[in-house]
């Protein structure tokens, strides 16, 4: 008598660590460090350019989206250790963070070599925080917005280094990628929009600007 045994294995597919809920280096409790090496030239390309009101109001700017028209140039780039040799760095804010001392950054990690990523990202968002010398004002509205229910990024702290020039304190801010809307919604398909002085009023309406 011959006794066949059937063993049925249930095995498990591989869970993407970045699906995950707390994907990415934004660990409140955490002091990213973020060290840059850029071409002295391009670093004052970057942080001099700057927008101004008689540019950006000029005619009629609310017709339309605000252009981004900081130039981005090559850096290298060093979070917590790990590097990327070649990424896009450039200037970010509107009019009333810009600063040629501490400037707000927009480093993209894949800006030169497809598919690469960076704690699940492949964008980083510094905001220098000058509007609010204690550089918490960001980071406490987003917390107290999660506390209530309400969709927001993520939101910790970074110390910046350029050309090993410390710049200070900058609020590390998770930028509105598909990693954010698969942690918030279950999936990365969909419309989204960036507003800047945007509303739903027929007057305000049309610089809302597709990011989809």
């Amino acid at each position: 008598m011959t006794l066949s045994i059937l063993v049925l294995c249930a095995c498990q597919e591989d869970i993407n660590p970045c699906d995950q809920p707390d994907a990415g280096n934004f660990d409140i409790d955490h002091l990213v460090e973020v060290d840059l090496a850029i071409a002295p030239d391009d670093w004052d390309t970057v942080r001099n350019h700057r927008r101004d009101f008689a540019t950006e109001f000029i005619g009629d700017c609310m017709s339309q989206p605000f252009n981004s028209n900081y130039p981005t140039r090559s850096a290298h780039l060093r979070v917590d250790g790990q590097v990327i040799h070649a990424v896009g760095l450039r200037k970010k804010g509107f009019i009333g963070s810009q600063s040629d001392v501490k400037p707000s950054l927009k480093i993209n990690i894949d800006e030169y070599m497809e598919d690469v990523k960076l704690f699940c990202t492949d964008n980083m968002t510094l905001n220098n925080g000058i509007q609010g010398p204690s550089v918490l004002r960001q980071c406490l509205a987003y917390a107290m917005f999660d506390a209530a229910g309400v969709i927001a990024p993520r939101c910790n702290f970074a110390r910046l280094r350029v050309n090993n020039t410390d710049l200070g304190i900058y609020a590390q801010v998770e930028p509105i990628k598909p990693l954010f809307m698969r942690r918030r919604f279950g999936e990365d398909t969909g419309h989204h929009y960036e507003g800047t002085l945007s509303d739903f009023s027929i007057e305000r309406m049309f610089t809302f600007e597709p990011k989809t």
